[in-house]
C-alpha cells in the first residue's frame, strides 16, 4: 500500500528540475529497499521515514548546489587569473599571523556553514553543545574576518573603514569548554560516579561556577 501526500505539484517542481519522472522520486522517498540473500526487498516506508528521507534529500541538494556554486566561482576567479599580485620567487615566503595569502595561493571564495543557535522550551545537553561549537565558530570568524584584519591594518598604518566592537565570547567558550575548568569537563567528572543525579550536578555548578560573571545559575540549583 503507497503512503499518501500532499504537494502534487511541488513534487512535479523538484522532479523536473532533477530531471526525472514525478513517479520516480515518489517511490524514493516512500519505498525502502532491503537486500537480503534472496535479493533486494522493497516495503513502504512509515510518514515519518517518509518525512525523513524528503529531510536528507533536502539537505543533500542544498549542500551540492552550495558547492557547484562555490567551485563554478573560483573556476571563474582562476580563469581571470585574479590571484595574488606578488611574483612568486623561489625562496620559502616569511608569513606572519596577518598574512592571508602566500605568493603563489590563488583567491578563492570560500563558505562557513554551521548550526544556528537552539533555545527550546526544554533545553539538554545536546542545545549547551551546538549552542558553543556555534559560538566558537561565530568567534573564530569574528577574530579571522574583523579582528586580524583590524590589526594588520594598524600595523601597516592603513584607516581600516571599521571599528570592531563586537562582543567578545570568549570569556564564555572558556567557561563551558576549558579543558581543565569547563562545565564540559565537570560534567563529565560528575556522570562517572552512579549515583549522581541531574539536581547534585546543578548544585555543584552552582557553587563552582558562582563568582563567574558569565554563570547563570541553572533552575532547581538552590
Amino acid at each position: 500500500q503507497e503512503l499518501s501526500y500532499q504537494g502534487a505539484d511541488e513534487l512535479k517542481a523538484v522532479a523536473s528540475l532533477l530531471g526525472i519522472h514525478p513517479r520516480v522520486l515518489q517511490q524514493g522517498l516512500t519505498l525502502r529497499t532491503y537486500l537480503s540473500q534472496y535479493g533486494s526487498v522493497k516495503s513502504t516506508c512509515s510518514a515519518a521515514g517518509a518525512n525523513s528521507a524528503r529531510d536528507a534529500l533536502a539537505k543533500a541538494l542544498y549542500i551540492r548546489t552550495v558547492v557547484a556554486v562555490m567551485r563554478r566561482i573560483n573556476t571563474l576567479l582562476k580563469g581571470a587569473g585574479l590571484h595574488s599580485p606578488m611574483k612568486p620567487h623561489n625562496k620559502v615566503p616569511q608569513l606572519n599571523r596577518f598574512d592571508s595569502l602566500s605568493p603563489q595561493v590563488e583567491n578563492v571564495v570560500s563558505i562557513v556553514d554551521f548550526f544556528g543557535f537552539e533555545v527550546n522550551e526544554s533545553n539538554s545537553l545536546e542545545q549547551l553543545c551546538i549552542n558553543w561549537t556555534a559560538e566558537k565558530i561565530q568567534n573564530l570568524y569574528i577574530q579571522s574576518v574583523f579582528d586580524d584584519t583590524l590589526k594588520a591594518s594598524q600595523m601597516e598604518g592603513i584607516d581600516p573603514l571599521f571599528e570592531s566592537e563586537l562582543h567578545d565570547c570568549g570569556p564564555c567558550i572558556e567557561l563551558i569548554g576549558n579543558s581543565y575548568t569547563g562545565i564540559l569537563k565537570e560534567v563529565n567528572q560528575e556522570t562517572l560516579s552512579p549515583r549522581v543525579s541531574s539536581q547534585d550536578i546543578r548544585v555543584r555548578m552552582k557553587n563552582k561556577y558562582c563568582s563567574n560573571e558569565y554563570f547563570i545559575p541553572p533552575a532547581g540549583s538552590s
